[in-house]
């Protein structure tokens, strides 16, 4: 009677180490989940500065910026990217923002001749467009910049420099912002999950045996 009752106990229990595990092994999914989603956007993260040829910390500010202002990361990082070519194309004295660039008075190049940070370029477009009371010039100018993703960032933009760096640095305090290495550590570490994941998925060459 007693190893019946002992029997039963142990079964309940049995049950809810069951129920616990499964549980267990749910959070664990759900985590896996959450970091392998979270490593493949900070390599495309890589991969997007890479491409841009901008500072990774950089791009993560912008992103933040644009966002405060309902811009997606899509539409910021195309934004971005035609920004970038558009000021080495003025630098040269050629391309689409040139007039624009020297309407607002904006120098691409420091005293050395070298092309200025585009940071720093960013900034003085949002001093330079928030100086414009017209709302449609403040349209066209943003449109020169960025092309057609200058129409979304024209909220970003208008509240000028200051504004802007102050949004930088809010990304920066609230963690947003990985450093370089962090990032290329992050990559590196997706291609090894990638790597992980192609022998585990490859599948046996006929004719072999597996031991």
């Amino acid at each position: 009677k007693s190893l019946g009752m002992l029997g039963g106990a142990l079964k309940s229990v049995g049950g809810l180490v069951t129920k616990l595990a499964l549980a267990f092994t749910a959070v664990v999914g759900v985590l896996s989940a959450i970091i392998i989603r979270q490593t493949n956007f900070t390599a495309r993260l890589v991969d997007t500065s890479r491409k841009l040829g901008v500072n990774i910390q950089f791009l993560q500010k912008f992103r933040f910026a644009a966002e405060q202002s309902g811009v997606s990361i899509e539409t910021a990082d195309m934004a971005l990217q035609r920004f970038t070519r558009r000021a080495a194309e003025a630098a040269r004295g050629t391309g689409e923002a040139l007039g624009a660039f020297r309407k607002l008075g904006i120098q691409v190049r420091d005293t050395n001749g070298n092309l200025r940070p585009m940071e720093e370029v960013l900034f003085d477009v949002a001093d330079g467009i928030a100086s414009i009371k017209d709302p449609a010039e403040q349209v066209r100018l943003s449109f020169k910049f960025f092309d057609s993703e200058g129409v979304s960032l024209v909220n970003t933009l208008r509240e000028g420099g200051d504004a802007m760096r102050e949004m930088f640095n809010r990304a920066e305090a609230l963690g947003f912002v990985l450093t370089r290495e962090a990032a290329d550590g992050v990559k590196e570490f997706d291609n090894r999950l990638t790597d992980l994941r192609n022998v585990i998925t490859e599948e046996p060459i006929k004719g072999t045996i597996i031991i």
